[in-house]
């Protein structure tokens, strides 16, 4: 049997104004139309403008008509696979995790309550004495758990205090504290500013320029933060980690009495004096003046917070 002519032998003027369109159309379109598409053909054969055409014509155009939709279907892929298909792919595509604000972590809320607290101590919001847990849990909109963490990290530092019976308390100021601490800070500074000899002289201008913000500073909040940035920036340049992560706690522990210091102006320009000589030693790179300095600055500053405290020095 011959194969069936195919379009281009097929002439359309033998087909009805609808099924020349239809033979337009997509191959899927066509198949989900064939059943039209045959009903088309069998009224050209009986009825209509094919009515007036030869029977036998009209039985081959058909024929044709019903070949050619038929062969273009099995070609084309179902439909129902391919949208099966694409729903498994987008199904099994990788979808990216939306990580959670840095902010709701439970670490960094630890990190931020501890901070909270301690700035709380410093300005005398929290007051030495007990700590009522749950009304300071509400206050700060926390649950007691991360709040009893902060507070043992404070413990650490020397801030509170915890007893099981009592809870936590508040520490205050103490003489033993000052007298501890502020001998251990001059010895470590100058240990730090020691192993950086190679390199302290470059500091000088960035010295000068904060010690000279620290004259003009008229809040003890402003001048505690500039006289840290001094003493910061003159051990930067220490290599030993250790050694600057101990000196930084021992600077937070006396920072609550910094404060209490910084209360006098008068104070805060004599600071900016002692600073002033450390740095023109500095200058002449001589390290082990600038260390021996750094004593009397520190031990000046102690003797006046034990007087001001009513203490012995």
């Amino acid at each position: 049997m011959n194969e069936p002519p195919c379009d281009s032998q097929l002439d359309p003027g033998v087909f009805s104004p609808e099924a020349r369109n239809f033979l337009r159309l997509p191959l899927q379109t066509l198949a989900r139309n064939c059943i039209r598409i045959i009903n088309i053909c069998i009224q050209n054969v009986f009825g209509g403008e094919g009515g007036r055409r030869n029977i036998r014509t009209q039985l081959c155009l058909f024929c044709v008509q019903y070949y050619f939709v038929m062969k273009r279907t099995r070609r084309a892929k179902p439909l129902r696979k391919s949208i099966v298909g694409k729903r498994r792919r987008e199904r099994d595509r990788p979808r990216p995790v939306k990580a959670a604000p840095l902010e709701t972590t439970p670490n960094r809320l630890r990190q931020n309550l501890r901070q909270v607290l301690f700035e709380e101590i410093v300005s005398g919001t929290l007051k030495p004495g007990a700590v009522n847990e749950s009304q300071l849990a509400r206050r700060l909109k926390v649950s007691r758990t991360p709040l009893r963490e902060a507070l043992l990290q404070l413990e650490r530092d020397g801030f509170a205090r915890s007893d099981l019976r009592r809870g936590f308390t508040i520490e205050g100021l103490s003489a033993r504290d000052i007298r501890e601490i502020y001998p251990m800070l001059w010895t470590l500074e100058g240990l730090a500013l020691r192993s950086s000899t190679v390199v302290a002289h470059l500091l000088v201008p960035d010295l000068i320029r904060i010690n000279q913000q620290l004259s003009r500073a008229l809040q003890p909040e402003r001048a505690i933060s500039l006289d840290a940035q001094w003493h910061e920036m003159l051990t930067s340049q220490s290599r030993n980690r250790r050694l600057q992560s101990t000196i930084a706690s021992l600077r937070a522990a006396v920072r609550r009495y910094e404060l209490f210091y910084m209360s006098d102006n008068r104070l805060i320009a004599l600071s900016a004096a002692q600073h002033d000589k450390i740095i023109a030693a500095l200058k002449h790179r001589d390290i082990e003046s600038a260390i021996s300095l750094l004593e009397p600055n520190w031990s000046f500053g102690m003797q006046v917070l034990l007087k001001m405290m009513g203490e012995e020095s």
